[in-house]
């Protein structure tokens, strides 16, 4: 399915302007959701688990409806399509907003995932309308929108959370969203010929809809269920995997697949899924960790949270102009893998060393090490990813790895809520033990006598400063292992051979 040429005129500006919105869109709203993860539990009641099982359904449902993206723009055409699309989204982000328990949060998630989930997609595939210098400029309005969107979304949602109530979280990319129906209705294209259309599989879809929803179930009760309950979650994770390896070979043998990997599925393909996978399990880990580190552990204030995270994010625009300009010239990659990977390194071991007398200006080198990580790490996968695939299934390809990227992004966040409660409950339980009777004594309260309500208030004050501390210790593990994991993928990046 080539898309068609890109317009000429004012109309070029507004495709261009078009294909940042759409992409900003989903990161908006996903990074607000994750920021303010707290606020919103609170608001609606939802236990920690409930919360989970909604982000669990909203990934599942994404995974599928980018399943299903090409299919739904050969029936509808791009522009019908993503009118659809903002429509359901904001439907979504206004009923997760008048949600006021946990049932309705979870189909106004549903609902907000069925539109959210095509804005990305859509967005790259747009750019291949563009050709020759053309194209490098629309890929720079992408990143743009990638970044600025990711960079602005933790100080607005701070200010939302701070000044207003939760529910402002869900209406922060309503303003973009409302930019985009004007600027889709100008630029989009109509329905595609009837002889290209793809054809539908509805077993093939519910296969992997149900291997999707498991998977992201496993995935999220992990941090409840490991060790409670493992062998229910051994077999759930068993019957997912077997359900996604089966859809696998059920659309290998289609003669016309929705997913023809045959033609896209060579191995430089795979080894830029590779280095998008680790970049997306790494960032979704450290961004849900970070606020957590900061706010909990270090007891900085939400507002000066939010505006150096989001300051810090957005300082990537720069590493990834950087890097355009230096691959002009240096075209070999291996070297902008190294690249990244030295400097999660220098992230994780800059950030394992932080004591609690920490100031925030501390904390600036490390995350801007991050986001270089990310610049290069995520820019030297598109550019090897997609080298000889052709236009008519590039959205194929791009689908796949937006289907990935769902489906570790909750990975990511799922592994860092377990190291953080695991390793918060053994530092805890360590440093109570440590507070015997001589540690009270010393501290005004002995052990012997009828506790009086100054006793009650110095025993809460201890509890509170462990669990900061116990919190605070659990970050450092994850920047440590992040260190190791950043001198395996060097070690990997300098053996390979596929990306040179």
């Amino acid at each position: 399915m080539p898309a068609q040429p890109a317009p000429h005129g004012p109309q070029r500006l507004l495709l261009l302007l078009n294909i940042a919105l759409l992409v900003s869109l989903e990161f908006v709203q996903n990074g607000a959701v994750s920021f303010a993860a707290a606020f919103i539990s609170g608001g609606i009641g939802a236990a920690p688990e409930e919360f989970s099982l909604a982000a669990a359904v909203y990934a599942a449902t994404a995974v599928v409806m980018i399943f299903k993206h090409r299919w739904l723009v050969e029936q509808l055409g791009y522009r019908h399509f993503i009118r659809l699309s903002l429509a359901l989204f904001v439907l979504g982000g206004v009923l997760c907003a008048l949600s006021s328990n946990v049932g309705e949060f979870i189909g106004a998630r549903f609902v907000q995932a069925l539109g959210g989930s095509a804005f990305f997609t859509a967005g790259r595939v747009q750019v291949n309308r563009f050709q020759g210098v053309d194209r490098g400029t629309a890929v720079k309005f992408m990143v743009f929108g990638i970044v600025l969107g990711s960079g602005a979304t933790p100080w607005l949602a701070s200010l939302l959370l701070e000044h207003h109530a939760w529910q402002g979280v869900f209406l922060l990319p309503l303003p973009l969203a409302a930019g985009a129906v004007l600027l889709s209705e100008a630029t989009l294209e109509d329905v595609v010929p009837h002889d290209s259309r793809s054809e539908l599989h509805l077993g093939g879809t519910l296969l992997l809809a149900g291997a999707a929803f498991a998977l992201q179930f496993v995935l999220e009760r992990m941090q409840y269920d490991l060790f409670a309950e493992p062998r229910l979650l051994w077999l759930v994770g068993a019957l997912a995997l077997g359900g996604l390896l089966a859809f696998l070979f059920h659309e290998h043998g289609r003669e016309r697949p929705l997913l023809p990997f045959r033609q896209f599925g060579g191995e430089r393909y795979r080894s830029g899924l590779v280095m998008y996978g680790i970049c997306y399990l790494v960032l979704s880990a450290s961004y849900y960790m970070l606020p957590m580190f900061m706010t909990r552990g270090l007891g900085f204030g939400l507002l000066s949270t939010g505006a150096l995270l989001g300051a810090t994010s957005a300082f990537a625009l720069l590493p990834v102009l950087v890097h355009f300009r230096l691959v002009r010239r240096f075209p070999a990659q291996r070297k902008y893998m190294v690249l990244a990977f030295l400097m999660l390194a220098g992230f994780g071991f800059e950030m394992s060393r932080m004591s609690p007398e920490v100031s925030q200006w501390q904390l600036v080198l490390p995350l801007l090490a991050l986001s270089c990580f990310s610049a290069f790490g995520q820019g030297t996968a598109a550019m090897n990813a997609y080298v000889g695939i052709d236009d008519d299934v590039f959205s194929h390809a791009y689908q796949t790895k937006n289907m990935l990227r769902e489906l570790l992004n909750s990975t990511g966040i799922s592994l860092a809520t377990i190291v953080l409660q695991s390793r918060s409950s053994l530092h805890y339980q360590r440093m109570v033990e440590r507070l015997d009777a001589v540690t009270l004594a010393n501290a005004g309260m002995p052990l012997a006598h009828v506790p009086t309500q100054q006793d009650a208030s110095l025993l809460q004050a201890f509890a509170s400063q462990i669990a900061q501390q116990a919190t605070q210790l659990a970050c450092l593990d994850f920047f440590r292992a992040l260190v190791w994991l950043a001198a395996v993928a060097t070690a990997i990046a300098l053996l390979q051979r596929k990306i040179r």
